[in-house]
């Protein structure tokens, strides 16, 4: 996972120095290039926070199928640019007013870009207020060659606008795929100077076996590997960072290290540049020439001069082949990251596991791309950049799901008409995903609503269940926001110590993951104030309990919804109620007006329809509660909600997504499936 705290990055080469000189020495154009797994993510991310501007992150990965899928990344990114830079946003959002193409709001957030035109706009104004706010804002676009295909923003000429226009506004962009990304930048003309590069290389071995040595010490292993191990992983995985990184956390996870673990990382792993070959291949474009790449492919699993590769490829033809077309073919492949040539015109692949999965053993793992043998399968191949990028995502939950499960999952819908949607459903739900650092960012948001005079005092405390992650919460909220363990209350017993003492005690911060319906929160503070604990929740003494009313309290989630939220506040027990993220009708997942989802109404509501059939056999409605207080088939209070935590999924999440179950007599397979 890519790194973002300073502390976790292997600085090697100068790299984060040269990337905060740049920024902050006003250079308008920065481009991190390198291939693939060489930490452009990390040291972007990285050098974002240190550098300490405002700025906007956008993932261009996995490539957006449509221009509105890119416009709803760029919404969700807005949203997190809102939490750290509230002052800019709200001006902008009042900028914006009666703006055509884009809709903004304030307290909460909202925001929708109706159109790349409105993208622009909203641009314009951000520009503008941080000019009146003697500001630099950044924009950020992480493998930005992933937007050449837009068919309404022409990414190349919204950064040139941008660089001529937009003085505020400050670029950084990074690419692997380094050759079809500076043809964005040249079709308009735009370049940056080579000091305004910044060019990942791969370890030296010195640079290799201090990295490894360093994240050993870190993990604090007690055998650390010896030096022969050291030099035999550089020998298979060469410098490439992300590779050895992945080989560190394997010694550290298996305390072992020894030959079999590094053959045993080759056959897990093998297959990730074979697969992104095999989608360079299955381009409609690249796929006639399939024998001639392969046949360059194999050949430079040794660096070869032009010669060399001639004669491969002529070797593998059935017809005479030009050297102006095998020129061609390795350009093709040096402009998407496979193929490099140094200064003595040698063409190698520089990434060590390719060129082993290129060799005799593992041949079977390239696949000449042939015509789809039924409907599902043609599905598959269409989507397989989307479904391996959702595994990725999904790779912290408690459970992660394989490639294989998501598509067990989406082919549990019946046609090939709700597949589409059923996989675009799955990547909505990328936005409301809170991995562990994530839930960190949120939790310091929240940190921030208690006024500062006030934090000294202030009591953390779980709301529900002890074994609850709401309890573990309380503790993580502390050491991100770098509060004493004493101020912490982590268990009932530490809540009744500090009610019964005569120091001062308050705010006290009531803390939850997510408010839902609201339901839940109100239910588990009745019963721990009413002296009728059901054994699950506990109950305070009465005089504890009374002690509690009389005392300011706020409640705390990472998420939540406007009814609940609402509905907590409404009850007038907590002084404050607030949440990180708030969720509004938009975030729905069949609200009218999304269109990430659903490509028109009629689709929206047959889905609907169907969701709705297989929820009632999941999670049916109890017909004794109101719907707002039930089960049902779009979650606990029909919420509709696509919220998941890295550690669960809530019940207001829809019940196809984590619940299984019998539908229609077969057994429902759920692909996040929830911890009851």
């Amino acid at each position: 996972m890519p790194k973002e705290r300073r502390s976790e990055f292997y600085e090697y080469n100068g790299y984060l120095d040269k990337f905060l000189n740049l920024t902050k020495g006003g250079a308008r154009l920065v481009i991190i290039e390198g291939l693939r797994r060489m930490g452009k993510t990390s040291l972007l991310k990285v050098g974002l926070n240190e550098a300490g501007y405002p700025y906007l992150f956008v993932d261009a990965r996995p490539k957006p199928r449509t221009d509105s899928e890119f416009l709803r990344r760029v919404e969700s990114s807005v949203k997190e640019f809102a939490e750290s830079n509230p002052e800019i946003m709200e001006e902008t959002a009042k900028d914006l007013k009666n703006t055509r193409d884009v809709s903004v709001d304030f307290n909460p957030i909202w925001i929708r870009l109706d159109t790349t035109e409105g993208l622009r706009n909203l641009l314009i104004s951000l520009n503008k207020v941080a000019h009146a706010r003697s500001k630099t804002l950044i924009l950020a676009i992480d493998e930005v060659q992933e937007l050449r295909y837009l068919s309404e923003l022409d990414i190349g000429e919204l950064l040139s606008f941008i660089y001529d226009n937009l003085r505020e506004i400050r670029l950084i962009l990074t690419g692997s795929e380094v050759g079809l990304m500076y043809e964005i930048l040249t079709s308009q003309q735009l370049k940056p100077r080579n000091s305004d590069r910044i060019i990942l290389r791969p370890l030296t071995q010195d640079q290799a076996t201090e990295f490894l040595r360093l994240g050993f010490q870190q993990n604090q292993l007690k055998e650390q590997p010896d030096i022969s191990f050291i030099n035999k992983a550089y020998e298979v995985l060469g410098g490439n960072i992300g590779w050895l990184a992945t080989l560190g956390q394997k010694v550290v996870l298996g305390r072992r290290a020894d030959d079999t673990l590094l053959n045993e990382m080759l056959q897990e792993y093998v297959e990730t540049p074979a697969n992104e070959v095999n989608k360079f291949l299955s381009d409609p474009l690249n796929q006639s020439d399939y024998d001639y790449y392969m046949a360059i492919l194999r050949r430079l699993r040794d660096p070869a001069q032009f010669p060399d590769v001639i004669r491969a490829v002529q070797g593998a033809a059935s017809i005479s082949v030009t050297e102006d077309e095998v020129r061609r073919l390795i350009a093709n492949l040096k402009r998407s990251g496979f193929v490099d040539e140094d200064k003595k015109g040698n063409y190698t692949i520089p990434d060590p596991v390719l060129r082993e999965a290129l060799g005799s053993r593992w041949q079977n793992l390239f696949k000449r791309p042939q015509p789809p043998k039924d409907e599902f399968e043609s599905f598959l191949v269409k989507n397989s950049y989307d479904i391996s990028d959702l595994k990725e995502t999904f790779g912290t939950f408690w459970s992660p799901p394989g490639e294989w499960a998501i598509q067990k999952w989406i082919q549990q819908f019946p046609d090939a008409s709700s597949w589409s949607w059923a996989l675009r459903l799955l990547k909505a739900t990328k936005t409301y995903y809170y991995s562990h650092a994530k839930i960190d960012d949120k939790l310091k948001v929240l940190h921030n609503y208690i006024p500062e005079e006030k934090r000294r005092s202030t009591y953390v405390t779980f709301l529900g269940p002890p074994q609850k992650r709401e309890n573990q919460l309380a503790a993580e909220y502390n050491k991100v926001n770098n509060l004493k363990k004493s101020k912490g209350v982590e268990k009932i017993t530490y809540l009744e110590t500090a009610l019964r003492s005569g120091t001062d005690v308050g705010p006290i911060v009531f803390l939850t993951d997510i408010i839902g319906s609201g339901k839940q929160v109100l239910d588990y503070y009745e019963m721990l104030v009413s002296n009728k604990s059901t054994g699950e929740i506990p109950s305070l003494p009465s005089e504890m309990s009374d002690r509690l009313r009389s005392l300011e309290k706020y409640c705390f989630a990472i998420v939540g919804t406007e009814e609940g939220v609402k509905r907590i506040t409404d009850s007038k027990i907590f002084s404050e109620v607030k949440v990180a993220d708030l969720l509004t009708d938009f975030d729905k997942a069949f609200s009218p007006q999304r269109t990430d989802i659903f490509e028109n109404n009629k689709e929206r509501e047959e889905a609907k329809r169907l969701v709705e059939r297989i929820g009632t056999q999941l999670y049916p409605r109890v017909e004794s509660k109101p719907a707002e207080d039930s089960p049902g088939p779009f979650g606990f209070g029909n919420s509709e909600l696509l919220v998941v935590f890295h550690y669960n999924t809530p019940n207001n999440t829809l019940p196809i997504l984590w619940k299984e179950g019998t539908v229609d007599n077969k057994t429902w397979h759920p692909i996040l499936k929830r911890r009851e």
